[in-house]
């Protein structure tokens, strides 16, 4: 079995598109693939996954597959991701810090989580989150998301400061 290199054949959905290097580059999708399927995946570590500065007060790290994606993120104390929601299911794990959460379209309910918290947010939950203090935290959303990956998640870029 002939395996090729990442830049010749990388999955990229079901719909079978695959992507150049410039695209595997950006996106840091890491399947290897052979002529015919997906037969195995390749061991990242973090140290290894581009950092993004996607505000001067918010970084990301993405790594993702076809139905969910992980990324890993700093913020600066007083970032604020505005009310929103999507439909992706979202598991937020706090390294460190502090983040307020507002959930529902009236924040009806409040919630703080601290280093080692975990939430596990429903999709289609209006949610807003602030950064109380530096933070540092680990998200995992299933489907992936595809504004992220495309750069139409401007709900994040309004908030440069």
């Amino acid at each position: 079995m002939m395996i090729h290199k990442l830049a010749s054949f990388v999955k990229f959905d079901d719909s079978q598109k695959f992507m150049n290097q410039n695209q595997v580059n950006r996106h840091w999708v890491r399947y290897l693939c052979d002529t015919n399927n997906l037969i195995m995946v390749k061991k990242i570590n973090w140290d290894d996954v581009p950092v993004e500065q996607v505000t001067p007060k918010m970084q990301r790290q993405l790594i993702y597959g076809d139905k969910v994606m992980v990324a890993r993120m700093k913020f600066k104390a007083g970032f604020l991701v505005p009310l929103h929601s999507h439909i992706n299911e979202q598991v937020t794990h706090v390294t460190s810090g502090t983040i307020r959460f507002w959930f529902g379209e009236n924040k009806e309910q409040v919630m703080d989580l601290h280093a080692g918290d975990v939430v596990v947010i429903p999709e289609n939950v209006p949610h807003e989150a602030l950064m109380v203090t530096d933070v540092e935290e680990t998200d995992t959303w299933a489907p992936i998301g595809e504004d992220w990956l495309d750069g139409t998640d401007n709900y994040l870029r309004q908030n440069e400061e």
